[in-house]
């Protein structure tokens, strides 16, 4: 589930903090520093594709738990 600060509001660097290693650091090269895939993939050495996967995985999971996190209208599908 998110965390929420004292004003309610999601800790966003905890999420991301929370993601695998590999997902986050694919998706903090990319999506942060503005690396392209290609880059991404150079720094991690492995495929683009496996960086492509990967980005897509963490912004999945963050998705997932900003909207858990909400009004939870099913527990059991954020469990």
């Amino acid at each position: 589930m998110a965390v929420r600060d004292h004003t309610g509001a999601v800790d966003l660097a905890e999420l991301i903090e929370a993601l695998p290693s590999d997902s986050r650091q694919a998706f903090v090269l990319t999506q942060m520093l503005g690396f392209s895939y290609a880059d991404a993939a150079v720094s991690m050495d492995c495929p683009v594709g496996t960086i492509r996967s990967r980005v897509f995985r963490a912004k999945a999971a963050l998705v997932s738990a900003w909207n858990c996190d909400e009004a939870v209208i099913d527990e059991e599908a954020c469990e």
